[in-house]
């Protein structure tokens, strides 16, 4: 249920994914690890392709480190919410993810990710 205004709701998740984005472009893939559902009903497509272990596992969470570990510094990190939908026990953001990254060995470059859709159940 739901008992806060959902624009407050939705501002704290959007916060939440600013900074593990933040997190993730320096090389630093525990915040994102925190938010994702420790659950086997979790799915995630990362952006260099490739499978990642279904559901929550050490073994996802090895996965997601070592793409993380990737990131060198990124001096731009944005997130823009497009659209988001509160339901009673469903929150839905979609989101685009903009950030000057710097991967390893590589110099910075302009990385727009498309639209990132993030669904949180509530209890």
């Amino acid at each position: 249920m739901i008992t806060a205004p959902s624009n407050l709701i939705v501002q704290k998740l959007l916060n939440e994914a600013r900074v593990a984005q933040g997190a993730w472009m320096e090389g630093d893939s525990a915040p994102a690890a925190a938010a994702m559902a420790h659950t086997d009903q979790f799915t995630i497509f990362g952006p260099f392709g490739g499978m990642i272990p279904p559901g929550w596992s050490e073994g996802s969470v090895r996965a997601q480190a070592a793409v993380a570990a990737q990131f060198q510094g990124a001096t731009s990190s944005t997130i823009e919410l497009v659209q988001s939908h509160v339901f009673e026990r469903l929150i839905v953001l979609v989101m685009i993810e903009r950030s000057l990254v710097r991967l390893a060995g590589s110099e910075p470059q302009q990385w727009d990710l498309r639209a990132s859709t993030r669904v949180y159940a509530t209890a």
